[in-house]
């Protein structure tokens, strides 16, 4: 006998074919290992697809894809395209063929029955399970026998009949077949397995190190995005991202330690930016050892909440390919102390065996659950059903209370532009214009079709804008003259005709402004007339800068004038002689002055430049009074230069040199002259002669006033001290020498006579004194030299060495 067998999680359906209790997968038609439940609704081959390719496609919200069928398949609003036609979302199974290939693997027709047994994933609700038993599977022949039993209790039940489960107490049983980790926990007593407690660890069923490392990307992108703000929207990216989670694990396996990867092009849903991050191994450890011990210890707390010890767990099931993380297994090891055999692990290749175990055991044991499951099932929808019922109705009477609302809204909307119509209707008459006081009109009657006054204002602005189209050609043609004139420069007639136009319509803006230029035009021919009548007057009195002045205001309002450019050149020209010929006064004022006649020709020019350069008066008034005062100066410098040079003469004849020198040093201060400079130095040079001459005959007298007083010895020392600063009275100095030593020799040998002739010898030597003493008077004048007197007249300087 043939029985199909199915378990049923939120993501995908395994199928068996149980014949005679031996179960055999169903292949799906695109030869996966299972039937995913990610569908793509191909609107253009009219086809619904189903497979594992289309997850990466809905989990990036991409249109026509969809998945988590079971949670939205109750609702009623929800549903797919199919031959271009809404249909319920429960029958995406039918038309993406995986009924007819459930049939298919049991060699039926359609119309025959298929024998099922069916055990459900805990994520998925009681009313979404009636809704698949009923519709999907009861109204296509398929006669469900059970379909509420756990796919943790059909595992026990496929351990106990293998000899897996030998020992009777509590058996922990945990489960990853999909992202969630279901914890149960079971007692058993022989053959029987009775379901004691359960929980689920939301996001815990894929592997901790996948987990650790999908939190660690997720985080570093979001805390520079900020994009993700509650959990389930974190869960919704791990779950994207999880078919990249196993590539990045090799990477980060093959790193050396201690060196980090780059994780590259990296977005979330809804994101087109692309990111990169950074990764560490350490830091992926650590935090997957941090979740190992989060999840044990919340499995723990589930035991013991229980109040079951962990030693009268007696095995430890585990359901699902993620358990491989060897921190997990050996914390559950370390809070289970069992032996190996009482660890028991099913991959979920093995589910089409442990769903086969349904057809062969006794499945009256859960009939009272089949009938509540199915109970609160089908109240669950009714009451789904109701509050969408309610919903609608609430809906419907909050879009009925919007419509009445803006019903309200546009009569007060059309209320208040009726007036604001009518209001706009007086502004205009006000203002004479009654083309638009009559769209105005019109306007209001749109708001009021039967409104007297509107309709009143509208034949009153009919008649009124036909009055004005007679008026309106007159002042066309009024205005057209006006304009006519206006370009020929006739401004008297354009100003009288716009002012014709403007009794005809006071508010034309076109007449006012014809007026206003053509008035405009006449004060700046008055004006401009004015100008150069005033710039005449100022080339007359030669004020070139205040007649171009005028010129400018002239051009201003005529910058094609040719007076006033003529004016402009002509000036210019008078300007540029001016400025040459200033130029040249500046000159002459500016020349050094040697005589009175520069001073003169300076004060001339400068008389001139205050003539013709008014912009500098002050300058050259001042100047003029400079000049005058460094006349009189230099005038009276002239006649003392004259005065000392007269005195210079008479010194140099009178070879008074020290005169000379004082008045040449007055004289050359107020004039540089090269012959006073030469006659000075000449003057300078004898001046120290004479002095030096002076000293030689001084010390002279001293040293002779010391022979005198017999002081050899000094006078031996003044000598020699003369002898280097009188190197040229060497003769003078030598005879003063031979004098000191013969007056020691006569000296040393009267004390060499006898006491008995020093009588005698006294005489003798007052004779031979006497006698040398003349000879000394003949050989030198003492007191008066005739021989040094005589040779200081041989070098006497005349008037003739100095240069006049």
């Amino acid at each position: 006998m043939k029985e199909l067998t199915l378990y049923i999680d939120k993501w995908y359906i395994i199928g068996a074919v149980c014949t005679d209790g031996v179960p055999r997968l169903v292949i799906p038609d695109n030869k996966e290992d299972r039937y995913w439940l990610y569908f793509y609704e191909d609107t253009t081959n009219n086809e619904i697809v189903y497979g594992r390719d289309n997850q990466s496609h809905y989990r990036n919200n991409e249109p026509h894809y969809y998945g988590d069928i079971f949670s939205k398949m109750t609702q009623s609003d929800s549903h797919f395209l199919y031959y271009n036609r809404k249909q319920e979302l429960c029958d995406i199974f039918k038309a993406s063929r995986i009924l007819a290939s459930l049939r298919e693997s049991m060699d039926l027709t359609e119309t025959e029955m298929v024998e099922t047994y069916v055990s459900f994933s805990k994520d998925i609700s009681d009313d979404a399970r009636f809704l698949f038993l009923t519709k999907v599977l009861g109204q296509n022949h398929f006669h469900v026998k059970e379909s509420v039993a756990r796919i943790e209790h059909l595992t026990l039940e496929h351990s106990v009949r293998n000899n897996k489960l030998k020992d009777d107490g509590f058996v922990l049983v945990l489960n990853a077949c999909n992202e969630n980790l279901h914890v149960s926990l079971f007692k058993k007593q022989g053959k029987d397995c009775v379901l004691q407690n359960e929980m689920v660890l939301d996001g815990y069923g894929r592997d901790l190190r996948s987990r650790a490392l999908l939190e660690n990307v997720v985080g570093c992108i979001n805390q520079r995005t900020n994009f993700l703000s509650s959990t389930s929207d974190l869960e919704k990216e791990y779950q994207r991202l999880e078919p990249e989670v196993d590539n990045w694990l090799v990477k980060l396996d093959n790193v050396k330690n201690g060196r980090p990867i780059s994780l590259n092009n990296i977005s979330f849903s809804g994101m087109t930016n692309q990111y990169a991050v950074m990764v560490l191994k350490n830091d992926i450890d650590l935090r997957t050892h941090i979740i190992v011990d989060d999840v044990v210890r919340e499995i723990d707390s589930f035991v013991k909440k229980s109040k079951v010890n962990n030693n009268e767990v007696r095995d430890v099931v585990f359901l699902g390919n993620t358990f491989t993380n060897k921190q997990f297994l050996e914390s559950i090891r370390s809070c289970y102390i069992l032996n190996d055999e009482n660890y028991l692990f099913y991959r979920e290749t093995e589910l089409p065996n442990i769903i086969g175990v349904y057809s062969v055991i006794d499945c009256s044991q859960f009939s009272a659950e089949t009938k509540a499951v199915m109970a609160n099932g089908e109240l669950e929808l009714v009451r789904k059903q109701r509050a969408k019922e309610e919903k609608d109705r609430m809906d419907e009477a909050k879009r009925r209370n919007q419509e009445q609302q803006e019903k309200d809204k546009e009569a007060r909307e059309a209320e208040f532009r009726y007036n604001e119509a009518m209001e706009t209707v007086a502004v205009f008459e006000r203002k004479q214009n009654y083309a638009q006081m009559l769209d105005w009109a019109k306007i209001a009657l749109t708001h009021r079709p039967e409104d007297k006054e509107a309709m009143a204002k509208k034949e009153e602005a009919t008649r009124l804008l036909s009055e004005q189209k007679v008026k309106q050609q007159q002042y066309n043609s009024i205005i057209q003259r006006a304009e006519a004139s206006f370009k020929e420069h006739e401004y008297q007639d354009a100003l009288s005709q716009s002012d014709a136009a403007l009794n005809l319509m006071p508010s034309s803006e076109q007449a006012k402004m014809l007026h206003d230029k053509a008035r405009k035009a006449l004060d700046d021919i008055a004006q401009v007339k004015e100008y150069l009548t005033r710039a005449d007057l100022f080339l007359a009195q030669k004020s070139y800068n205040e007649a171009l002045e005028e010129l400018r205001k002239v051009l201003s309002f005529d910058d094609n004038n040719e007076v006033a450019l003529h004016k402009t050149s002509e000036i210019q020209e008078e300007l540029k002689k001016q400025n040459q010929r200033i130029d040249t006064l500046r000159q002459i004022v500016n020349h050094p002055k040697e005589n009175t006649e520069d001073f003169e020709k300076s004060i001339v020019a400068c008389q001139e430049l205050l003539s013709i350069d008014a912009n500098n008066q002050k300058q050259w008034t001042e100047c003029l009074a400079q000049l005058k005062n460094d006349r009189i100066k230099f005038n009276e410098n002239e006649q003392l230069w004259n005065l000392l040079n007269e005195q210079i003469h008479k010194a140099i004849f009178d070879e008074d040199w020290l005169k000379v020198v004082e008045c040449t040093e007055k004289a050359l201060s107020i004039k540089n002259d090269d012959v006073l400079k030469s006659n000075m130095q000449i003057a300078k040079d004898k001046l120290m002669k004479q002095q030096k001459e002076n000293s030689f005959k001084q010390q002279i007298n001293e040293v002779k006033a010391l022979l005198v007083d017999k002081e050899f010895d000094e006078a031996k020392k003044r000598l020699s001290g003369m002898q280097r600063e009188f190197a040229g009275h060497s003769a003078e100095m030598k005879i003063l020498f031979k004098q000191i030593f013969e007056e020691e020799t006569a000296i040393d040998f009267l004390k060499n006579k006898s006491e008995e002739n020093f009588f005698d010898s006294s005489m003798n030597e007052k004779k031979r004194s006497t006698n040398i003493n003349k000879r000394k008077i003949q050989n030198d004048d003492f007191f008066g030299s005739d021989q040094l007197e005589n040779r200081n007249r041989k070098s006497k300087v005349t008037k003739d060495d100095f240069d006049f």
